[in-house]
Formats: C-alpha cells, structure tokens, sequence
C-alpha cells in the first residue's frame, strides 16, 4: 500500500441534521471550521476532521449508506 500521512476527513450523511451537529461539537467538542448553508458542515478537533451532509431521504438499508466519502492525504 503506498504510504499516506492517513485519512483527512470522514463525511456522513445524516438525517438527524441538528442533533447531530449538537452532538459533534457540545459532546466531542468539534469546532465549526466550515458552514457554507444549513445543510452542510465541517468540523474539526484540530486532528480529526467530519463533514455532516443533510439528508432527509436517508433510509437505513442496504441501498442506502451515511458513509458519503472519505479522504485520504498522499505523501508526495
């Protein structure tokens, strides 16, 4: 496997938009790096970095993930 300084952010799909966004950052005490509308947020700890994308036809079953993407940094 080629090498890679790890994984630069996990974005989720999320129903429960507010809750969660509540939970990442008054529990985990994530701060808001990015807000570009109100469906839509990235959070940081200053190592770990998530992305929560609203999603209101989200239905848990096979066709349906909350695992939106991940990113991975490469060393150049």
């Amino acid at each position: 496997m080629k090498k890679t300084l790890g994984i630069k952010h996990v974005a989720l799909k999320v129903k429960n938009f507010k809750e969660c966004l509540i939970f990442y950052t008054n529990i985990l005490e994530m701060n808001i790096d990015w807000q570009p509308d109100v469906d839509n947020v990235y959070l940081s700890n200053g190592v770990d970095n998530l992305a929560l994308h609203y999603d209101n036809k989200l239905e848990f079953n096979e066709k349906n993930n909350r695992l939106d993407h991940f990113g991975i940094m490469l060393i150049k």
